[in-house]
């Protein structure tokens, strides 16, 4: 082996790191459109009244006629079954006649499932180092230093489901209160139901306000609108790391055409990488909102590397080279959006290339 210096280039394939990713939501700080209804809203009904006026039943109705109640009787009447002639009286229902208050509420519920997702980054890339002659040799040992560049690549993505999660409700509640009237039908021969006067008549008169009131069970009924929110995120990452190396080379030699070698020494890592970020809402299976982010930035990291390789002479001035490296580095951490990644550099690398001797 001849102590001068030498070069060599080729192909690497690299671990580039593990990758740490915690994924966050933009639409869980956006607010949502309402989509469960409006409901009945708040309101209060009346009763019945017991006076003048409009009545009006579930089974039937006494209104005024055209004399506007002058006589304190009507032929502008109806009802609806035979039941409701109880002797010389007819009798009325209804379900909310005593009045009714309906109230509406509204609620909304969320959720984040805070996903993450890790990865080994690994890629393809090549290098090129230049070695110095021997500045040291010691029978079969010698010391010399390399300065080297290298580049390396790795493309990454991942998608996650229902990353944020709502539910919004709408609520009504109405209480209704019954009531049965009795009016006095001893004057009249009552028609068969079913039976509807009118307003202009004539027909056969009674009085248009109840001689009785009773009152059944208070009943409540409600009534509910839901509606139903989600996000699926898809987020994406390209890693082009590019590392300048200098340090010393201790080779042992076997041999004329064989040496053996180990480097060792300061790195740095120049980490060029572009990350992307898409969320879709959903409102009831629909699409509502998408969302866009785009990072990018260029992060000095420095580190250590350890470096065994083997070289064999083919010439003179040409030979093989295969090393087996190790890298140390910082890591980096930034922010995509509303999510966040951490990359620690570091991992084996294996490199094979040609060597020239000059």
């Amino acid at each position: 082996m001849n102590p001068r210096g030498a070069s060599a280039s080729g192909p690497q394939w690299r671990e580039l790191g593990g990758l740490d990713w915690h994924t966050g939501s933009v639409a869980a700080s956006r607010p949502l459109p309402w989509l469960a209804g409006r409901g009945a809203g708040n309101s209060t009904t009346g009763a019945i009244p017991l006076g003048h006026g409009d009545h009006n039943y579930d089974d039937g109705f006494v209104r005024e006629d055209s004399s506007g109640g002058f006589f304190g009787d009507t032929w502008n009447w109806g009802y609806n079954n035979a039941s409701q002639v109880q002797g010389t009286n007819l009798v009325f229902h209804s379900a909310n006649g005593g009045g009714s208050q309906t109230t509406t509420s509204f609620g909304t519920s969320s959720s984040m499932s805070h996903p993450g997702w890790s990865e080994e980054l690994s890629g393809a890339g090549w290098f090129t180092e230049i070695e110095s002659p021997a500045v040291l040799k010691q029978g079969p040992l010698s010391l010399s230093f390399v300065i080297g560049y290298s580049f390396a690549q790795a493309d990454t993505g991942h998608s996650s489901s229902a990353v944020f999660g709502a539910t919004q409700q709408t609520r009504s509640n109405t209480q209704a209160t019954s009531i049965q009237d009795t009016y006095d039908a001893s004057g009249i021969i009552i028609p068969l139901a079913p039976y509807a006067g009118s307003f202009l008549g004539p027909g056969p008169l009674i009085s248009d306000t109840p001689s009785a009131r009773g009152f059944g069970p208070t009943t409540s009924t409600s009534s509910m609108n839901a509606a139903f929110f989600r996000s699926n995120v898809s987020e994406s990452l390209r890693m082009n790391l590019h590392t300048i190396s200098l340090g010393p080379n201790f080779a042992l030699h076997c041999g004329s055409r064989v040496r053996l070698g180990l480097g060792l020494g300061f790195a740095l890592n120049v980490a060029d990488w572009e990350a992307h970020y898409d969320e879709t809402l959903y409102g009831n299976s629909r699409a509502l909102s998408h969302y866009h982010r785009d990072a990018s930035q260029t992060n000095v990291l420095p580190g250590f590397y350890l470096e065994p390789s083997v070289e064999v002479d083919l010439t003179r001035h040409i030979g093989v080279y295969v090393s087996g490296r190790y890298d140390w580095a910082h890591s980096l951490h930034s922010d995509v959006g509303p999510s966040t990644f951490n990359f620690s550099p570091g991992g084996w690398s294996v490199l094979s290339g040609l060597r020239v001797m000059f």
